[in-house]
């Protein structure tokens, strides 16, 4: 009798796979804007209970502390390394999904999770401090539960568990109870209506529970309070996006981003400036520094990658279209997939579409679509070339153009402009700013500045004027920087009129300087 062979690629990827993001895990908080955010609240261990993500910041800061303790030197690391392990173990579970559940041969199910694992919002953040890793675990535990080819009770009740947990860590994932119930009712609504309530009472029992002690907590004990602390700024109108031609551009733009990093487009003038009129209300510095020491080459090689993607995507689904209908009918659990895609694909063409982070789930379930199109393919070896081709090419457009960059501390754009402010300015020194958080928490975490905003001043100061306060911290021996911007938009301020100073560049941003008179002093006669 021969012996069945054992499948390493689980071990093989997960050892690999972690090695990958150990080695080139995100030393840049820059890029994913709330990242620096997060860090600040869990070094501060402030235990912040964001509606949005209830539990990330207690669970992170546990979490941390547990790593730091077992001998882990950087709180950034630690965290970076939990959403590693988070994505990895969302990756097997996606893995034995397709295998076991779905029938899906090695091949198929080994080339869906390659894509998944470098497609560029899910590697991304697989390797920075953010909330959208860790939820999509429990996500894929109740998907693994629901397509079993047997569904009991007890799998209900588990996946519905899960189903809370995941909405506990990200409040978009309310969204995955409406998908296992519109599921369970269209694949048989009479034999699943005991299922359909067992599941419908403890996702919601789960996550309830878990708000209501969040809001005991707080100490939130009215409607207002609740309702706007609950809903936050997804109310708001810019949120959502009206009708019109970019109503149909913005979704595209979200999972575009979400497959494939953008960065090397803003290598060249022309296409930066092209993005920068596209994201009119995002700001790219960043994003463009950790790509400002790139050339021609390295323009033109990411088109031919990124053309050459597309091209070989374009062409497995126009070859394979007409499979598309009769391989999803094959089996009544590929059902889930698609409305698990289009449920949550629907709502975020609505909602922020733009942003990349909440197509990560459409996202996996493209390439997972893509891998069984591929595993069609006939002969059998040109799927494998066109599948390999494809894991290659994705590879070295994320990681050559995002991650590897994202591994080293200079290509931070705030971290940088504060590391040469800290080189030039004395520690006694007051940064002041526009309202920034971003910048602010920076200057908090890796400088000894005290940092500023101007609005703050006026509240605090009364017949407060700009040009005084600068000669009152100059002669209490304290070097004032100024960021140009707050200047040009203090109106009754003339240059001219300005205290003695320097014009000088920290990062990318103008700062004018005026030096302690004690320090001026000191530096005439050094001149002198």
């Amino acid at each position: 009798m021969e012996m069945k062979k054992k499948d390493l690629f689980p071990l093989l990827f997960v050892i690999g796979y972690l090695i990958l993001n150990v080695i080139f895990t995100s030393k840049v908080f820059s890029l994913s804007h709330d990242s620096i955010l997060y860090f600040w609240e869990i070094i501060g261990r402030l235990f912040v209970l964001h509606p949005h993500h209830l539990i990330f910041c207690p669970a992170m800061t546990l979490g941390s502390d547990t790593l730091t303790n077992l001998g882990f030197q950087s709180t950034q690391f630690a965290v970076n390394f939990i959403n590693s392990i988070a994505t990895t173990a969302t990756l097997i579970i996606i893995y034995f999904t397709l295998k076991n559940n779905l029938g899906l041969n090695l091949f198929t199910s080994r080339i869906a999770v390659l894509l998944c694992a470098f497609s560029y919002a899910n590697w991304f953040y697989a390797i920075n401090i953010e909330t959208y890793q860790i939820p999509l675990v429990f996500v894929f535990l109740l998907v693994y539960l629901i397509t079993k080819r047997s569904l009991n009770n007890i799998d209900i009740i588990l996946a519905a568990c899960f189903g809370g947990i995941a909405v506990l860590f990200h409040q978009l994932h309310a969204l995955m109870g409406l998908v296992v119930v519109i599921y369970l009712a269209i694949t048989g609504l009479k034999t699943n209506v005991t299922k359909i309530i067992i599941f419908t009472l403890v996702f919601n029992l789960v996550w309830i529970v878990g708000y209501a002690i969040a809001l005991y907590t707080l100490g939130y004990d009215t409607f207002d309070k609740v309702s706007y602390w609950f809903f936050l700024y997804h109310h708001e109108v810019n949120s959502w996006s009206g009708f019109g031609i970019s109503f149909f551009a913005k979704p595209f733009v979200g999972i575009i981003r979400s497959i494939v990093s953008i960065h090397g487009l803003l290598i060249e003038g022309e296409t930066n400036t092209m993005l920068l009129r596209i994201f009119a209300g995002k700001d790219l510095s960043d994003d463009a520094f950790i790509v400002r020491n790139m050339g021609a080459f390295d323009f033109w090689l990411y088109l031919l990658i990124i053309s050459s993607l597309f091209s070989v995507i374009v062409y497995v689904f126009i070859s394979q279209v007409s499979r598309i209908r009769r391989v999803f009918a094959s089996n009544s659990r590929y059902f889930f997939f698609v409305i698990f895609m289009m449920l949550y694909a629907v709502f975020f063409v609505f909602w922020d579409p733009t942003n990349m982070e909440f197509w990560i789930p459409q996202s996996i379930l493209f390439w997972i679509c893509f891998a069984v199109l591929v595993g069609k393919i006939t002969p059998k070896k040109n799927g494998i070339i066109i599948a390999g081709g494809t894991v290659v090419l994705l590879f070295l457009l994320n990681f050559r153009y995002t991650i590897q960059p994202a591994s080293q501390i200079e290509n931070d754009l705030y971290h940088t402009e504060v590391s040469e402010a800290i080189q030039s300015l004395p520690n006694n020194s007051i940064i002041v700013y526009e309202m920034e958080w971003i910048a602010h928490k920076y200057y908090k975490i890796f400088s000894p500045f005290e940092f500023v905003i101007p609005d703050s001043l006026n509240s605090q100061i009364v017949d407060f004027s700009f040009k005084q306060y600068i000669n009152d911290m100059n002669a209490l021996g304290n070097t004032v920087a100024v960021k140009s911007l707050v200047l040009e938009n203090q109106k009754d301020i003339d240059e001219s009129e300005l205290p003695k100073h320097t014009k000088v560049v920290f990062g990318i941003t103008e700062f004018f300087i005026f030096r302690a008179d004690s320090l001026v002093k000191s530096e005439q006669f050094k001149a002198n």
